[in-house]
């Protein structure tokens, strides 16, 4: 198992922080799609808050540079996804892949999103990606 540096471990405990705060709502009635604004810090704070954890990410790993085959994959995939939500309910999201072979992927507050390049090459196709995209979002 890979230890996490002190950078990766801080943006761990926040990403889990605001899931477990997300878990403390209970939804009654039909489903609906979360306001991005209403968590304990704003839209643009958090937006704030996924960059810089990004950019932690970038100093802490090698990400493949946005002309990469990979890399152009996952946005063309991430933007028909992101076409589908309402805009009052989407984030600036932002794909990157990561050239390490195990499966993982994880997304940031306010948008950004790491998918490893094991789990595009595991993936029999396009809707297996999709999946795992709306899984970590």
């Amino acid at each position: 198992m890979t230890q996490l540096s002190p950078g990766l471990k801080t943006i761990a405990r926040t990403v889990a922080l605001l899931v477990l705060v997300s878990l403390g709502h209970t939804v009654v009635g039909p489903p609906q799609l979360p306001d991005p604004g209403s968590a304990s810090i704003g839209r643009d704070q958090q937006v704030q808050l996924g960059f810089k954890a990004a950019s932690q990410v970038y100093e802490q790993m090698p990400v493949l540079p946005d002309s990469s085959a990979e890399t152009q994959y996952i946005r063309k995939l991430g933007k028909k996804l992101v076409a589908t939500i309402p805009s009052q309910y989407s984030w600036p999201f932002e794909f990157h892949v990561i050239p390490q072979k195990e499966i993982n992927a994880f997304a940031l507050p306010g948008g950004p999103m790491f998918l490893n390049r094991g789990m595009l090459q595991a993936a029999r196709t396009d809707d297996e990606v999709a999946g795992v995209i709306v899984a970590v979002a």
